[in-house]
């Protein structure tokens, strides 16, 4: 019985080789139709998959040959390169190579990313790849996208392009503090009414929803005002203080967020009922609500003709 198990066993791996190299001629069969059909995506997976399953000179270079079909060059010369390593010294495929990676190579970019200002901990990425700040770095040919990140900075981002053989320096701006800084949020009024509504009126249904909103989250803020301040009574040392902290910053924005919901729910109550201009008057511009809020202050606005 132990005999059986073991023959079974054996016979077991054995007969595993045949269908992985049957498998993996499939893949490359299909790779080669699909690159025929100029499918190269899809020819550049089934080569991959063929060569995964059994890695040979002549399927990295079918992968090569695919993905310079397809423009990317620097993974060209890396499959090139890898399937004459995996030639023998004295084939005679090997000239061919040589010829084929020096001719790749000299159509690569080459890019060398370098940045104005300083910042701890910044770095540069090529197409969403880490680089070295201030080393070539191969690029194919083309578009391309430099980005600078850096703790506590806004990411900035530079796109430039590289032509075949191109050398390039390219500098990125490390960008501002990230800070809460004031934002412009304009609203085209999307009011979902016939054409027959007076643009006044449109406006005045924008202005009195920004109004509304800003009201609700005036009554919120002051809801979260009150606890903080049951809390500060019960508080002591450290937590006292940041309590203290956090319910300053809740007035201001309670404050703002009454001045802008009260002046918006009062202005959009105005533009419903004061008596609109004549149809003759009116003119195609649709009117935009533009609000500007800070942590200070908050304004709201309407431009359009009426």
């Amino acid at each position: 019985m132990i005999f059986s198990l073991c023959a079974a066993g054996s016979l077991a791996i054995f007969d595993a080789r045949p269908v992985a190299a049957q498998s993996a001629d499939e893949a490359f069969v299909e790779g080669r139709k699909l690159m025929d059909a100029g499918k190269f995506r899809e020819a550049c997976a089934k080569f991959f998959e063929s060569y995964e399953a059994a890695k040979t000179a002549g399927k990295a270079f079918n992968l090569s040959v695919c993905e310079e079909r397809q423009g990317h060059l620097v993974k060209a010369l890396f499959w090139m390169r890898d399937g004459q390593s995996r030639l023998p010294a004295e084939d005679d495929r090997q000239p061919g190579a040589t010829k084929r990676s020096s001719e790749l190579e000299s159509r690569i970019g080459h890019v060398t990313p370098t940045l104005e200002g300083e910042a701890e901990g910044a770095e540069l990425l090529l197409d969403g790849e880490v680089v070295k700040i201030g080393a070539s770095t191969q690029a194919d040919p083309g578009s391309h996208v430099m980005t600078v990140r850096a703790s506590g900075r806004v990411d900035t981002q530079t796109t430039f392009s590289v032509g075949e053989g191109e050398a390039k320096t390219v500098t990125v701006k490390i960008g501002p503090v990230a800070t809460a800084e004031t934002k412009t949020v304009v609203v085209q009024a999307p009011v979902p009414v016939d054409d027959s509504m007076p643009a006044q009126h449109v406006a005045g249904f924008v202005v009195g929803g920004i109004g509304l909103a800003s009201l609700i989250g005036f009554a919120t803020t002051a809801g979260l005002v009150a606890k903080t301040h049951s809390d500060f009574e019960e508080a002591t040392g450290q937590e006292r203080i940041d309590l203290s902290n956090q319910g300053e910053n809740l007035k201001i924005a309670e404050g703002v967020l009454l001045g802008v919901g009260a002046a918006a729910a009062t202005t959009g109550l105005i533009l419903l009922l004061v008596p609109t201009g004549s149809k003759d008057d009116a003119s195609d511009e649709k009117p935009a609500v533009q609000a500007f809020i800070t942590p200070t202050a908050g304004y709201v606005g309407v431009s359009g003709r009426f």
